[in-house]
């Protein structure tokens, strides 16, 4: 259980006001260099820009060679408050959970390894992964893991079509190492078709989960609760198993969790693995801007919240899938 957390108490065990101090100089000398650097480059920009338009390349000295001046200007501003974001996670919010969540260990630039996600089966592939905020540990001694991820797949040709590059996966993976194996593959996915075409959609699934689509799904179960079916399609290779692990308390967690997030949510058996997606497009523990006091009332209240909200997710899932 995540200790109560107490802002004010932090502040005082932590001593904010060295983090504060160190904001207020990082803050400084962002705006030294930042004026260091506007003093070098638009000097510059504007002696070529002179230059160019004595060459009778008017063009590029009025539009082109100010708009790249410009970019690396703030290019380079925004380099300088990397040292702050990372220190802030480093030392600040990796102190916030360890004394409040003593039990998970915090890992601010790692992310569940992209295996794991591969083998949840959410997506069929992806051209690049990479993520953040890593938590490890256990609980009821089972091992937990999770992390903000982003997957895309890159703009490709396919069977002479183009096929624009998007965001297939953005939100907090978990994967749960299980005390036992489970003899097929299981995936809980959000269930397009049955909300877009209703009954018409339930056939086009079966055909999705068939070699008619090539999709390589497994076969489609149907489950007696109707809100759960209007959300989510379940494939399995083990229907029987699947009725099995697939209880009421978890299909009224996943609605609820759905609900609650706004998110596509995603659930898998995989081996001795149990996974959960949450794809919902947002940044956990995003950094704020260096300008904001680390004093102000709240402002470390809303870090934890997200974390506590993120950790529940996880004892609920154990809790529902021990009485299995």
């Amino acid at each position: 259980r995540m200790e109560k957390f107490h802002e004010q108490n932090f502040k005082k065990e932590f001593n904010i006001n060295e983090f504060e101090r160190f904001r207020l100089e990082q803050l400084a000398e962002k705006k030294r260099k930042s004026y260091r650097a506007a003093l070098i480059i638009f000097p510059i920009n504007i002696i070529l820009s002179g230059l160019l338009v004595l060459l009778d390349f008017d063009m590029v000295a009025f539009f082109v060679l100010p708009a790249v001046g410009v970019f690396l200007f703030f290019v380079y501003r925004d380099m300088l408050g990397k040292k702050y974001f990372e220190n802030f996670k480093e030392s600040l919010l990796k102190k916030l959970f360890e004394l409040s969540a003593p039990e998970f260990q915090y890992f601010p630039n790692s992310c569940v390894a992209d295996t794991l996600f591969i083998e949840s089966g959410f997506v069929k592939g992806y051209s690049k992964y990479s993520g953040e905020d890593l938590f490890q540990g256990i609980i009821n001694e089972i091992p937990v893991e999770f992390s903000e991820i982003t997957v895309l797949l890159k703009s490709h040709k396919d069977r002479r079509k183009f096929r624009k590059g998007k965001t297939v996966f953005k939100g907090v993976f978990y994967a749960f190492s299980w005390n036992k194996t489970f003899s097929g593959v299981t995936q809980i996915l959000p269930d397009k078709m049955e909300k877009l075409f209703g009954g018409l959609g339930t056939l086009v699934q079966k055909m999705n989960s068939s070699a008619l689509l090539g999709d390589g799904r497994d076969s489609l179960v149907k489950f007696d609760n109707k809100d759960f079916e209007k959300e989510y399609a379940v494939y399995s290779d083990n229907e029987m198993e699947a009725r099995s692990i697939i209880s009421e308390p978890l299909m009224i967690f996943l609605l609820d969790l759905k609900k609650n997030t706004n998110a596509k949510v995603y659930f898998s058996f995989v081996g001795n693995k149990v996974f959960l997606g949450i794809h919902n497009n947002k940044d956990i523990l995003k950094v704020g801007n260096i300008n904001e006091s680390v004093t102000e009332n709240g402002f470390l209240q809303k870090y934890f919240n997200e974390i506590e909200a993120c950790i529940l997710n996880a004892r609920k899932i154990v809790k529902i899938l021990e009485i299995r």
